[in-house]
Formats: structure tokens, sequence, C-alpha cells
């Protein structure tokens, strides 16, 4: 008895010590994820090689052009950070319809059938502007290069299988009514999908 009385000041000391130790020890905080604006995707589509040459929505917003080529197409990205949704935006416009064409039903139906096979990028139908595009986003979080290359590649890939849809000059002859179909207006930029997802109004449908 008299032995335990004597060693438990010692014990109390002990126990008193990693009492302290665990109070003062530094706590872990979770990082909180960082989101890139218009200049850190300027550098980023620099670092991978391409040329972005800054455009502007009829908002004001900006947005990256980029250009590239394959063997078999030559195409055209836009790209933007939206700060109200938080995404990063993909767009590639298609071509244009003329006036007395319309698109085919089997046409339409198997880019909807190819919207569930997709990844990030997906087939949309832009009623107004009587063409199709595809459009494909990322979380604003913790964005790498990697991942821009990949939402990128997916797109122009999609785009070099599927010309048999979005060009109206690769339809059946019937289908296109012998037209020659216009190559996309790259001047006049489209309504962003951007501001559809950030609840701003879409200017009404033109038939």
């Amino acid at each position: 008895m008299r032995c335990a009385i004597r060693f438990l000041p010692a014990a109390l000391a002990a126990v008193s010590i990693l009492v302290l130790a665990l109070l003062t020890a530094p706590r872990t905080v979770s990082a909180e994820p960082v989101e890139i604006d218009n200049a850190g995707l300027v550098t980023m589509l620099q670092n991978l090689g391409y040329e972005p040459v800054e455009q502007k929505y009829p908002n004001g917003d900006p947005y990256q052009r980029i250009k590239g080529s394959a063997p078999d197409l030559n195409w055209t990205a836009d790209l933007a950070v939206n700060p109200n949704s938080k995404l990063v935006w993909l767009e590639m416009d298609f071509w244009g319809l003329n006036e007395n064409q319309k698109f085919p039903y089997d046409v339409l139906l198997e880019a909807l059938e190819r919207n569930f096979n997709l990844g990030t990028v997906r087939f949309i139908y832009l009623k107004r502007l009587r063409k199709l595009r595809l459009a494909g986003s990322l979380p604003n979080r913790d964005v790498t290069p990697v991942q821009i290359r990949k939402l990128i590649d997916e797109a122009v890939n999609e785009a070099r299988q599927t010309q048999h849809l979005w060009n109206p000059n690769k339809w059946r002859v019937d289908a296109a009514q012998e037209q020659p179909a216009e190559e996309p207006d790259q001047g006049t930029p489209a309504e962003p999908e951007a501001k559809a997802a950030a609840g701003e109004p879409e200017e009404p449908a033109v038939e």
C-alpha cells in the first residue's frame, strides 16, 4: 500500500504531461479546395501547349478560345471559368443549318444515344442557332492540367467520330437537300451554357 502511494505523485505527473501535450498539439485543418480564375485557366492552357485567345460573352465575361488540328479535323473550342456555378466550361460549336434544312430524326436520335456513353461532354441542340454543340464541364475544385487535357481530348475525339451528325454535308443527300452548309461563325459567340447554369435568362428562340 505504501509503495502504491509513493508512486502516485509520479503517475499523476505523467498523466498531466500527457494531457497538456494533447491540448497544445497543433490541430490538422483540412485545406479548402483551390479554385482557378480566368488568369489561372490561361496559364494552364498555355502550359498544355495551346495559344488561348481571350474573347467576351455578350455579358462581358471572358472566355478562352483555343484551336487545334487532327488528321481529319480542324477544331475550335471555348473554355471559361464560371464563378457562379463554380464550374470550368468547355463548348465546341458545329456547323449551322441553312434556312431550308432540318436535322433528320436519325441524326438527333444518334446524338442523344451517344450522350449515354460519353464522360464529361454532352451533345446539345441549340434551337435558336440551328446547330449542335458539344458541351462539358469540370467542378472548379483543385483542377489539374491533366483534367483540362482530358476534357479537351474527349471533345475532340467525339467531334472526329461524329462528323456524320454535326456536318450536314455528310448527311444522306436527301436529308441535306443537296444544299451545302456554312461553316461555324466563330466571330459571334453563342450564348454560353454557363449562363444557363448560373440562372440567367436565355434569349427567346427565333424560328
